[in-house]
């Protein structure tokens, strides 16, 4: 068993490539790599403004459901060590959970329902 504390609440997590991106709340997105599971390492924190509440990935690019008023934060994680907000779409109510097929990102935005867009990297 091995046990790492976050920076924050985890709500949710993401594994991409030996690296765990991990919505916390309040502190935003960590990512952690489980190269060695024994010994997890921090790689860095990015704030976000709202509440990370789930989080996706694709290649170089991180979509977190940021609460509210957080929205839809499109984060680069191209740089592990050097993440930073690319993009940001407010959602009609709370940003809740997020996924992505490759064409759309899927945000279940509360009593709202459901928000589809489209994302061209």
């Amino acid at each position: 068993q091995t046990v790492y504390a976050t920076q924050g609440r985890a709500r949710a997590i993401f594994a991409y490539d030996s690296i765990l991106y991990i919505a916390e709340d309040e502190k935003g997105v960590e990512l952690i790599s489980v190269s060695d599971i024994n010994n997890p390492s921090k790689i860095s924190l990015i704030d976000t403004p709202g509440q990370a509440l789930d989080i996706a990935v694709s290649g170089n690019y991180a979509f977190v459901a940021d609460g509210a008023p957080g929205g839809l934060q499109i984060i680069n994680v191209k740089n592990k060590l050097d993440p930073y907000i690319v993009g940001y779409y407010p959602t009609p109510d709370i940003a809740q959970s997020v996924t992505y097929d490759g064409n759309f990102i899927y945000v279940a935005a509360g009593a709202a329902g459901l928000l589809v867009l489209q994302f061209t990297p």
